[in-house]
């Protein structure tokens, strides 16, 4: 089962490769109603997969790391249940509440607002990052987070240097590029009408990685 990026549900049926530089056309079931669309939607088990797990909730200008509670399935998206903690405080929504966004991940950093609990989480997964700083705002530094000093400070492992431990200013950067199995929830009714059609304009007739844009 998949979600497409309107929310819905589907089942994928098939897939065809049509002209000379092929192209895929997906094949979906929803209903016994069959359409075709020309992108793969997001698995449905990978939504589900996220219940006891970390992921990403960015609301009133803030990007915070949340533990999914659970995820309670409705008829669509929008009628799913989240069930977040945030820093001891349960809080619920409906998916028609949120944009759900897929990795890649890009995070902006406020340091005012204590965001640097990112960096933590993902030291904590141990998976490759890019961090982009000050002076390496273009290529950015590629490395894995071992360790974040007291907010203050953030110890790292270059690629190119993987046995060597560096520590940054962690006022120097700027955001983060990761990859990781979880999902960012942002609040729909605080995201700017030129942010969603800037999305919606880049999802089109693409592998798609948002959701109730």
């Amino acid at each position: 089962m998949y979600i497409l990026k309107n929310g819905t549900f589907a089942q994928l049926r098939t897939f065809h490769l049509k002209g000379k530089k092929p192209k895929i056309n997906f094949e979906y079931e929803k209903n016994t109603r069959v359409f075709k669309k020309k992108f793969l939607g997001l698995l449905l088990d990978d939504l589900l997969a996220v219940r006891g797990k970390k992921a990403l909730l960015r609301k009133d200008g803030h990007t915070k790391v949340v533990k999914v509670l659970d995820v309670l399935l409705g008829e669509d998206y929008h009628s799913t249940q989240f069930i977040f903690d945030i820093q001891g405080t349960i809080q619920e929504g409906f998916g028609k509440d949120y944009i759900l966004e897929a990795p890649p991940f890009f995070v902006s950093l406020n340091h005012e607002k204590g965001e640097l609990a990112i960096l933590d989480w993902l030291a904590a997964e141990r998976i490759p990052v890019t961090l982009f700083t000050k002076d390496e705002l273009e290529q950015g530094i590629h490395c894995i987070i071992s360790e974040v000093q007291a907010s203050t400070k953030v110890e790292i492992l270059k690629f190119n240097k993987p046995t060597k431990k560096e520590v940054i200013e962690a006022d120097i950067i700027e955001g983060v590029f990761f990859v990781l199995k979880s999902f960012i929830f942002t609040r729909k009714d605080q995201t700017g009408l030129g942010s969603r059609l800037g999305t919606r304009l880049f999802n089109r007739n693409k592998q798609i990685n948002n959701i109730n844009v």
